[in-house]
């Protein structure tokens, strides 16, 4: 895995974060300096939790922002609005009308989903798209701080103007900067314009990601959708995606054989530069061979690294069921098996795609026959 991104690699990002977070804090004690909320000052500790609730609500103004450009850059580049999920409510386009809808217990996201245009040759604007939530965001810093002056003698307001422009020029900055850390829109953008294949999969999984969303099944989606790219160019990140969804696909249909055939080829190969594909890949392997029962391909691949990477990434399912079964069938450790059960119906319970929690439900079921079957 030495053509990697390492998640270490995440620290740039992290440090922006806190440096955006302490200037927040830092101009509302400013502020409380200068300025007399209702003719008195307010004391520290309330400074402090109206800074974290003025840098919450900015927060959520500049996604929506972010969102909103996507929508509107999408458009122009001839995308179609197919939903939008708001925590729990979701605006859906059916028979060309919308329609909303209110679904408990998803994960708190906002998520928007929009189809690309289909054309002869496969291509269309696609980059001002990718940027789209980037550019509203950088825009909105302007606006803002020209209310903070125009409000500036207004209680609180010029304070959640500023924190909001900051908190815009943060989302910016993180979205148009390449950090090395996973692909941000400005690095996705390029791996687009650089290859024209990742266009294609570009657009195949922006359709597997709505599917998914909408509750299809990997297994029952088109097989022209999963052929696998050429191996040599899965160092670009939106290749790699649909070559590990072709991996995906083989658990989801249970051709466990094939799963493992796949994830040893694209493993093999070390085209793959993206950790996180690399790891489930991993995973799907270890899963195929704790089913096997070859221990010796089992401690090839559970190495010490990969089992740090699947514990600090527990909000994965597919992390969180191979964990299962090696804790199940492996270590016969019946106690972290349950415990690893739990995590992984707590998770299943807010997660987005529905059908990828029934593909894991499934596989986790099967680890409970083997080792019902092995006692």
């Amino acid at each position: 895995m030495s053509k990697s991104k390492k998640a270490s690699s995440g620290w740039t990002p992290l440090v922006v974060f806190v440096i955006t977070g302490g200037f927040c804090l830092f101009l509302s004690f400013k502020f409380n300096e200068n300025l007399s909320f209702f003719n008195q000052n307010i004391p520290g500790i309330f400074t402090i939790a109206f800074s974290v609730l003025f840098f919450m609500t900015a927060w959520f103004i500049q996604r929506i922002i972010q969102i909103f450009g996507f929508f509107v850059f999408g458009h122009l580049c001839g995308y179609t609005f197919c939903s939008l999920k708001l925590y729990n409510l979701i605006l859906t386009k059916e028979n060309g009308k919308i329609r909303f809808k209110s679904k408990s217990g998803i994960k708190k996201q906002i998520v928007l989903f929009m189809l690309p245009p289909k054309t002869n040759d496969g291509k269309h604007l696609v980059i001002p798209y990718i940027l789209g939530g980037a550019i509203a965001n950088i825009l909105s810093v302007g606006f803002f701080l020209l209310f903070f002056i125009l409000s500036y003698n207004i209680p609180f307001v010029p304070i959640l103007m500023l924190v909001t422009a900051v908190v815009g020029l943060y989302f910016a900055i993180t979205q148009l900067l390449p950090f090395g850390y996973g692909y941000n829109s400005i690095q996705s953008a390029c791996l687009v314009r650089k290859n024209p294949d990742a266009l294609r999969c570009y657009d195949i999984t922006t359709r597997i990601y709505k599917e998914l969303a909408d509750g299809v099944r990997l297994k029952n989606m088109p097989n022209a959708w999963f052929e696998m790219p050429d191996i040599a160019l899965t160092d670009n990140a939106h290749i790699a995606s649909n070559a590990v969804f072709v991996c995906s696909r083989y658990m989801d249909c249970h051709s466990f054989d094939k799963a493992s055939e796949t994830a040893e080829m694209l493993l093999e190969a070390d085209c793959i530069t993206t950790e996180h594909y690399q790891r489930q890949l991993i995973s799907n392997k270890i899963y195929c061979e704790i089913l096997n029962g070859n221990s010796e391909e089992i401690l090839k691949y559970m190495t010490e690294e990969q089992i740090k990477y699947m514990a600090a990434h527990s909000s994965e399912l597919f992390f969180l069921r191979t964990r299962y079964a090696y804790a199940l069938l492996c270590e016969n450790d019946s106690l972290k098996a349950e415990q690893l059960k739990a995590k992984f119906e707590n998770t299943c319970s807010g997660y987005l795609f529905n059908a990828e929690a029934q593909m894991e439900q499934e596989l986790m079921e099967i680890a409970d026959k083997f080792s019902f079957e092995k006692a």
